[in-house]
């Protein structure tokens, strides 16, 4: 039976604002329906608007895949038996996965791959011409792939082509620059119709693949790895995943990345890091198996993490994820450091933080900025010295929709700035004679030119009662990955309930404890919270209000159970602002627990 319309506004067409302790927060709207939503999963996906799509069976159906056929072509017509080609990659886990695929592809193609990842403390990131040229000095090339970088250097690039007569590829989804030359450039970008968010370095080196594969046969093998690791790419580059090929890479990671037919290297981090949980999500991936690709260079060097995913030997495998684990673990450190210094830099108001120290690690600035900068809701731009390279080296992020590639353009024009990225992430390096400078003038030139952005809006999917905090709704909500950009995961709300945390021994920004709230019915129920890496949350003890959150798994002694983690609570000297009406009773019912 169809709903009745009406302009009187309601719980399904009127937002609600109210405030917590971290953050505001608004009210995330069904969509009109003919008919009200049945489970939990299926309001969900009409809110995302997945309710009514079909999903692809095939990468090949992506709007991208006939620009990357068409390079396929291209290089069947350059590859020469026993020919060398050179792959110039970049040291984070969209470049090794990159360079892992495009490696056997040239092996595929009866070509000799020499696999290039420059290191951060001596080469910065993008191509090395220097070492190119050294390369083909030794012994000429017949090819040379630039994947995950190469967008800002195809001046560069067509010279050396220009020179040598060399075919160069690139492969990147970076903001290109307006040359092209004699360089085959691929990149989303140059497609009016696509969305460059959708795609990455390592899904465009698996779509390569794809193409090849029909006239390579020794590439067949090499199928559901490539894929594999392309998904992983897309987790750990976070790339939306409405694209069609992004979502299948994706979604295939996380349901085959520990089966036999996997990646080994891949399957001993999950060993390590996920003790072989047969309900991996995007998450797991996210936050546990990426940094730990990611740290071979940042700490390191990235030919470690290449090491890995090469690698065909179980035991050797987990040998290299214990070198990345003491590594990770030196990153932590050394992170922390830095975010605790660069918070105290940030003046309340800013529309941008740029700090620097000649003291912080810039391996780890990176992941520095982008946790402060959802802390802050403000883009964060971040140095550390590079004595290698006698500059300071700089990692950035965005937030509140701020396009920092563009912003930062604009900002650092005419200054002796060498930088790349993307609207979400930037990377740059600035003269240590020039840094005190420059740095002013992009604080004063990106506090005019960024947007003001709002202050984080957080929506919440539905209410839940105390009761349905169990498996069987986690594993509604499990139904809807690969989360990420344009699907994250649902931030839930539970009413009226009575808090009791205590804090980790273990990690001091993590607590866990218990909370209490009543159904409709009054009756009484008990549901476990967990806290993670929030100073705010954790140093509370004990406090009455909505609590908001997701639901988290957790696999212990007892066996697997569901925990609320926590995100944010309103306070109950609050709630009487919070205005919010019960749902109506069919939404309720429907949803089974809101």
């Amino acid at each position: 039976m169809e709903r009745e319309r009406s302009d009187t506004p309601n719980e399904l067409n009127m937002q609600k604002r109210y405030s917590g302790l971290l953050f505001d927060w608004g009210r995330a709207l069904l969509p009109d329906a003919t008919e009200p939503p049945q489970t939990l999963a299926e309001a969900l996906r009409l809110q995302r608007g997945f309710l009514n799509g079909s999903v692809a069976a095939s990468t090949r159906e992506d709007p991208f895949f006939p620009e990357i056929a068409r390079a396929a072509q291209w290089v069947l017509a350059q590859a020469k038996p026993n020919g060398r080609a050179f792959i110039n990659a970049d040291y984070d886990v969209d470049g090794v996965t990159s360079s892992c695929i495009l490696s056997r592809v040239c092996e595929g193609l009866k070509m000799r791959p020499e696999v290039f990842v420059p290191s951060r403390f001596s080469n910065f990131y993008g191509v090395n011409l220097e070492r190119i040229r050294a390369s083909h000095a030794a012994e000429p090339l017949d090819l040379i792939i630039c994947v995950d970088c190469g967008a800002a250097s195809l001046r560069e690039l067509s010279d050396f082509s220009t020179e040598t007569g060399t075919p160069v590829l690139v492969l990147d989804h970076h903001t290109p620059d307006d040359a092209q030359g004699r360089v085959y450039d691929v990149n989303p970008h140059r497609v009016p119709s696509l969305s460059p968010s959708h795609y990455c370095a390592g899904l465009m080196s698996h779509l390569l693949f794809e193409a090849l594969s029909d006239s390579t046969p020794h590439l067949k093998e090499f199928a559901r790895e490539s894929l594999i690791l392309a998904g992983l790419a897309v987790i750990g580059d976070v790339v939306s995943v409405r694209g069609v090929a992004s979502r299948l890479a994706a979604a295939n990671c996380v349901k085959r990345a520990g089966q036999p037919d996997g990646s080994v290297g891949l399957k001993a981090i999950l060993e390590s890091r996920c003790k072989a949980n047969p309900w991996l999500g995007t998450e797991d991936f996210g936050y546990r198996v990426c940094p730990l690709i990611n740290v071979a260079g940042r700490i390191d060097t990235a030919q470690r993490a290449i090491d890995l995913f090469t690698c065909r030997d179980s035991r050797q495998a987990l040998d290299l994820v214990k070198e990345l684990e003491e590594l990770n673990r030196k990153r932590q450190a050394l992170q922390s450091a830095v975010e605790a210094e660069a918070r105290t830099r940030y003046q309340e108001g800013s529309k941008i933080l740029v700090a620097y120290d000649r003291s912080w690690h810039h391996g780890v600035v990176g992941p520095a900025a982008g946790r402060l900068s959802e802390e802050l809701n403000i883009p964060v731009i971040l140095g550390g010295y590079a004595a290698e390279l006698g500059s300071y080296a700089f990692s950035g992020r965005s937030r509140g929709g701020v396009n920092l590639y563009e912003t930062l353009k604009q900002a650092v024009a005419g200054e002796k700035v060498n930088f790349g990225g993307h609207g979400a992430a930037v990377g740059m390096r600035i003269p240590e004679g020039e840094v005190d400078a420059v740095t002013q003038r992009l604080r004063e030139r990106a506090s005019f030119i960024a947007p003001e952005p709002s202050r984080l809006v957080r929506e919440y999917a539905a209410r839940l009662r105390p009761s349905s905090i169990k498996l069987e709704r986690w594993k509604e909500v499990h139904s809807l990955e690969p989360y990420g950009p344009d699907n994250e995961p649902p931030t839930f709300m539970v009413r009226d309930a009575d808090l009791e945390l205590r804090r980790s021994s273990y990690r001091p920004h993590d607590a866990y404890g218990r909370a209490q709230g009543r159904d409709e019915r009054n009756h009484l129920h008990y549901f476990p919270v967990i806290v993670h890496d929030s100073p705010q949350l954790s140093s509370i003890s004990s406090i009455s209000g909505h609590l908001l959150g997701r639901l988290f798994l957790k696999d212990g002694r007892q066996g697997v159970s569901v925990c609320f983690a926590l995100e944010d609570v309103v306070p109950a000297n609050q709630r009487d602002r919070v205005g919010v009406k019960r749902t109506p009773p069919e939404v309720g019912e429907a949803l089974g627990g809101v």
